[in-house]
């Protein structure tokens, strides 16, 4: 008698779709990855993975995707992220598909924790960014993407002088009534009323970057460039502030008034100075605190098969 030899279960091989096309894009979005980051190499972060391939043969049903996932933990397991080697690991994936897929795509997020010194005090605090790093590998070439978000106050022009014009009556008014006559006396004034005549006004903002590298030059640092874009815009968000912090934070604000226009414009310039960048998408969004809607302005250097604004 010969043995009942059980069926080939595996219908992503052994059975044909009912449809025969091709597919862009299969496998798995938000997997849950520990992992370490080279610029953080004794630390241990939480990272969502991105994992896909292309499916080139049109009437094969599904992929392998548990092929994808075990890749992925052997691969974070093993050693520390870098660029370069992110980009090696994407190279792998459609290998794994024997030869049912030609195009990879990987795509890892994290916050990143940056220490923060205080602006006057001495004191530290912490702050986390969001950032991602992408590699796709399509007919061969490879692109690879830096995402990171930025969390800055923005203090509006228009608020500061309309405050400004409420001041210069209350000050005109005053001087009919009392002898301002000295430097003394007017400081007395100011810091004495009870309310000012009018308040400008700040909103939380984000400026949101994505930056097409060239993977053959170096990739910087998320540090590096995040306290380049920080020095330029002047008001990044403080985690520890004592009175002479947040005086001095209020320093820094009116001196560096900005539209969400002056702010993409200032991002843009420091941006495109930078040769390695192939192309770039800079979104930035002022969180109004006057209106329930925010102010927002975008640029993309609007290459044919670039970044899009109606991404």
């Amino acid at each position: 008698m010969n043995p009942i030899t059980a069926p080939n279960l595996d219908v992503a091989s052994n059975i044909k779709s009912d449809v025969s096309t091709t597919i862009d894009y299969v496998g798995m979005n938000g997997i849950q990855i520990p992992f370490r980051w080279y610029e953080l190499a004794d630390n241990q972060l939480n990272g969502l993975l991105n994992c896909a391939v292309s499916l080139d043969d049109p009437d094969v049903k599904g992929i392998h995707m548990s092929r994808l996932y075990n890749l992925a933990v052997d691969y974070f397991n093993i050693e520390a992220v870098d660029p370069q080697s992110f980009i090696a690991f994407s190279k792998e994936l459609s290998k794994t598909q024997n030869d049912l897929s030609k195009n990879g795509f990987l795509k890892l997020s994290f916050e990143l924790p940056k220490k923060q010194h205080s602006l006057l005090s001495g004191n530290y605090g912490w702050i986390y960014y969001p950032v991602s790093i992408a590699s796709q590998i399509i007919d061969h070439e490879v692109s690879f993407i830096l995402s990171l978000q930025l969390t800055y106050s923005s203090t509006c022009p228009c608020s500061v002088s309309l405050s400004r014009e409420l001041l210069a009556k209350d000050f005109t008014e005053a001087m009919k009534h009392t002898s301002l006559i000295s430097v003394n006396d007017v400081e007395e004034w100011i810091l004495t009323q009870s309310q000012t005549g009018g308040q400008a006004h700040a909103q939380r903002s984000f400026a949101t970057i994505k930056l097409n590298y060239n993977h053959t030059q170096p990739i910087p640092t998320f540090y590096s460039l995040i306290d380049r874009f920080e020095n330029m815009l002047k008001t990044p968000v403080q985690g520890s502030v004592k009175r002479i912090d947040e005086q001095e934070f209020a320093r820094l604000n009116a001196k560096s008034q900005k539209f969400c226009e002056d702010a993409v414009r200032m991002l843009k310039n420091e941006i495109t100075s930078d040769g390695s960048i192939n192309d770039y998408d800079i979104m930035v969004s002022h969180e109004e605190s006057l209106h329930p809607h925010n102010a927002v302005a975008r640029c993309v250097k609007g290459l044919p098969n670039g970044f899009k604004i109606n991404d």
